[in-house]
């Protein structure tokens, strides 16, 4: 979840299916929704810019009911951080994705070095690691 205070709204994020939500604080009505990445983790409300970043590891397998709820796309791929504009009215918007490692779906934004964190899981040939992601303005 994350919070947007200054405009009282609530985000959130499920897997099954893949949305990220935009509630009233107040009456937890439904603004806006917008599909969003599998597997998604951590999110984090940009106060600065006014966006939503969502970050998802990819289809996974190895999840009960994968089968039913699989995209069409390769175990592990359609990993991103996507970033959302919000409207006044809470409606949201992709506006961008950038490609994260397969699976990574933990991540921390920092606001002060307008950056978001992402921890990347050990892979059969690679070691884990935290990759860094520049958040334009």
């Amino acid at each position: 979840m994350a919070l947007d205070p200054v405009h009282e709204r609530v985000f959130i994020v499920c897997r099954k299916p893949a949305r990220v939500i935009a509630l009233d604080a107040h009456t937890c009505s439904i603004l806006g929704e917008a599909p969003c990445n599998d597997d998604s983790d951590d999110m984090s409300y940009d106060a600065e810019t006014g966006r939503v970043l969502v970050i998802g590891g990819g289809f996974r397998p190895d999840m009960k009911d994968a089968v039913t709820s699989s995209p069409s796309s390769p175990p592990g791929e359609m990993r991103a951080i996507d970033v959302f504009s919000v409207g006044q009215n809470g409606e949201l918007a992709q506006v961008a994705s950038a490609p994260t490692g397969r699976h990574a779906r933990t991540g921390l934004f920092v606001p002060s070095r307008r950056a978001v964190y992402v921890a990347v899981p050990m892979r059969d040939d690679r070691d884990p690691e935290i990759r860094e992601y520049k958040i334009p303005r």
